[in-house]
């Protein structure tokens, strides 16, 4: 009797007072997700749920040295949406959900296509992912360690890493005039002709009795 009596009590009590009650669990909720929110710092950003998935975890570091917790990780596909996001506690992240791509009617939820490589951003920096990983339908856990390079840029809105360029040296070269050698003439000796006998033909004298015969024969003819 004195059970029944309280359990008419209780009922009279909800329905007096339910739309406090369910005003005071709202709040309470509430209050609840905010102290998760502050506690990370991160919140992750509106993820679009399907029902296609996959679920990935790992170890979290930054150049070898592991990172501590409240991470904001996510999960970005081709197109640069985001398709999982999750906040990491010491050293490790996940189990983070990777949604698929999925279409309703004429609705398309954005995700991740079969066969297509997951990108992973930290805290909105490219992460290394070993092994690299890419997506199925499969709803099973994968272990994919992240590490952050300290080189690595902010993402562009397709989810790929940009380069930074390598500084270039210029060596400067100072050129040192060469002095040229002074060219000296050397004089020549001066050469003095000692008894030079002049080469002049001396002619050979002529008589008449030389030819002689030769006009005796031409007369005769």
């Amino acid at each position: 009797m004195v059970g029944m009596f309280l359990f008419d009590h209780m009922i009279k009590i909800y329905e007096k007072y339910k739309n406090f009650l369910l005003f005071f669990i709202f709040m309470a909720f509430l209050t609840i997700h905010y102290q998760l929110y502050a506690s990370t710092g991160m919140p992750c950003g509106s993820v679009s749920n399907s029902l296609r998935y996959t679920l990935v975890w790992g170890s979290l570091d930054q150049n070898g040295v592991a990172m501590k917790a409240g991470q904001l990780v996510e999960a970005i596909n081709p197109r640069g949406d985001v398709v999982g996001c999750v906040t990491s506690s010491d050293a490790l992240y996940g189990q983070m959900f990777v949604y698929g791509e999925e279409r309703i009617d004429n609705h398309v939820i954005v995700g991740m296509r079969d066969d297509e490589e997951i990108v992973f951003r930290v805290n909105g920096r490219i992460a290394m992912a070993l092994p690299k990983i890419t997506f199925s339908n499969d709803k099973e856990a994968h272990k994919v360690d992240l590490s952050v390079l300290f080189d690595a840029t902010p993402t562009n809105p397709n989810g790929s890493l940009t380069s930074t360029p390598t500084p270039t040296t210029t060596a400067i070269v100072t050129l040192t005039p060469t002095t040229l050698p002074t060219m000296t003439a050397t004089p020549m000796p001066t050469v003095t002709p000692t008894n030079v006998v002049p080469l002049i033909a001396t002619p050979t004298k002529t008589t008449i009795t030389q030819y002689l015969p030769i006009l005796t024969n031409r007369l005769t003819r």
